[in-house]
């Protein structure tokens, strides 16, 4: 499934299940997610010169992610990889990267790219917890931020536990 707007944004107010098919987000403009939009897939590609793609919805659930684009902040419910899909290897962006799972792992096996990244997985999963909520690097692809931080979290992130004192 392909979602295309060359001259503007695209905003996501229901659900879409592509199941275990793929989705496509071709867009110049801003890409959110709003009220109960989410999405369901095997893969998703974002792409579109300076698009900029805000799909933080909790019950997102896509497994493979690939991104060139503007800036993108991605939030999945469980394991998500970032990885090559629609001809586009890893995320390259012009702007921010911010992936997160709530849970389970977040697997990098292509290049990240962007002003400032931060990865983290599994955002929610208790401290403590052994399994899930891991940052793999699988390979050697490169993180590169050009004008800000690298940061990568495990479960939780330094922030989520201070809120939990």
């Amino acid at each position: 499934m392909t979602l295309l707007n060359t001259t503007g944004g695209i905003e996501l107010t229901g659900k879409i299940n592509a199941a275990t098919n793929t989705i496509i987000l071709d867009s110049t403009g801003t890409v959110t997610d709003t009220g109960t939009g989410s999405i369901t897939a095997a893969s998703i590609a974002l792409q579109g010169v300076g698009a900029s793609y805000t799909l933080d919805a909790t019950n997102n659930d896509v497994d493979l992610l690939s991104a060139n684009t503007g800036s993108v902040t991605y939030v999945d419910a469980d394991a998500l990889a970032i990885n090559s899909f629609h001809g586009i290897d890893g995320i390259t962006a012009t702007g921010a990267v911010d992936i997160s799972t709530l849970t389970n792992d977040l697997s990098v096996s292509q290049d990240v790219s962007g002003t400032a990244i931060k990865l983290n997985a599994g955002q929610l999963t208790a401290a403590g917890t052994a399994t899930g909520g891991n940052v793999i690097l699988n390979g050697t692809p490169s993180l590169t931020a050009s004008t800000g931080n690298c940061l990568l979290y495990t479960s939780p992130s330094p922030r989520d536990r201070q809120k939990s004192r």
